[in-house]
């Protein structure tokens, strides 16, 4: 049976943005948003960590829950509300540090293989992506697309699980978020699908 070693996610995630910095936090905070990542590429522990804070705080003054991508550290000292990695993330990453901060875990995946590996790791979610073309990050692979992204989603459903099928890991994933970003006048917020307690993102 499937079981997360990390705390799971007790509901849906639904959809929800990934964005890069702390004031499109607070604007989506705002407006209603519970559910976002705040997803800083490329800088060190050092320049980021004041926008992680501020993020944090923000999140729990709105009771929302709040991912930090990348920064597993800074989200463990400050205590944000789950973590979330790429693959290439998972071999340099203390899991058992963030297990034991009692925080969730997301992993991002591209394919089967992929999906494999994050759930060797027994996360809260898995993310699946991306779906569809996206210039927000140099990809490596290509697009699922939706009946690639109904595979993996049957898969997962259907892998035995202890407890309420809200926790189950898998969760649809991103790619749409450029297409959104065209009637946004080209903000930097990228939605991302996430189904049942292991979540699908732009990945």
């Amino acid at each position: 049976m499937y079981q997360p070693d990390f705390p799971p996610v007790p509901f849906r995630l639904g959809l929800y943005p990934v964005v890069d910095s702390v004031a499109w936090i607070e604007r989506l905070l705002e407006a209603g948003v519970r559910t976002l990542q705040l997803r800083i590429k490329d800088r060190r522990d050092s320049e980021v960590e004041d926008d992680v804070i501020a993020a944090i705080a923000l999140g729990r003054r709105y009771h929302a829950r709040l991912f930090i991508n990348d920064y597993w550290q800074l989200a463990i000292k400050h205590q944000a509300y789950g973590v979330h990695l790429g693959q290439e993330d998972l071999e340099t990453t203390d899991l058992s540090a963030i297990r034991q901060a009692g925080l969730r875990l997301g992993v991002s995946t591209h394919d089967d293989m992929e999906i494999d590996v994050a759930l060797a790791a027994r996360p809260s979610y898995i993310a699946l992506g991306h779906v569809f073309p996206t210039q927000t990050k140099q990809m490596p692979s290509a697009p699922q697309g939706l009946e690639q992204l109904a595979r993996h989603i049957q898969r997962l459903a259907d892998l035995p699980h202890r407890g309420d099928r809200r926790n189950k890991p898998g969760k649809g994933a991103g790619g749409t978020g450029d297409r959104r970003r065209q009637h946004r006048g080209g903000q930097r917020h990228h939605p991302r699908r996430r189904t049942g307690g292991q979540r699908p993102t732009n990945c």
